[in-house]
């Protein structure tokens, strides 16, 4: 079972160590890595803008699912179902912290480009 909770902490620290270039305006406009839409690709001050902000919300989702895990993780439940019920909820909790970091991140665009005037 602690093989299960260093996999998910090791997903949370890739998400932050994605996330931190992006805050720090670090990447240029690429088609890999970033917050790719096509307005972003095809207006370099909107990528910078967008992909700051969505750098801080992965971050922040990151560490989210980090601490999520290690809380599921020291959890007393009993030892038959521990392992079952660790993985499922630490699977559920980190998807569902990462939908929120997409559906965050899609947000603040829409707020940058309607601040930025980028259609």
């Amino acid at each position: 079972m602690t093989g299960t909770l260093i996999a998910y902490i090791a997903v949370g620290l890739v998400l932050v160590a994605g996330g931190i270039p992006l805050a720090m305006r670090k990447v240029r406009p690429n088609p890999w890595y970033g917050f790719r839409t096509r307005s972003t690709m095809s207006d370099e001050r909107l990528w910078f803008e967008a992909n700051a902000s969505a750098g801080r919300v992965l971050v922040t989702g990151g560490l989210v699912a980090i601490l999520t895990v290690i809380f599921l993780f020291f959890q007393d439940v009993p030892e038959p179902e521990r392992e079952a019920r660790f993985s499922s909820s630490a699977l559920m909790l980190v998807s569902i912290d990462m939908l929120v970091v997409i559906v965050v991140s899609a947000l603040r665009l829409r707020a940058i480009k309607k601040r930025l005037g980028v259609r």
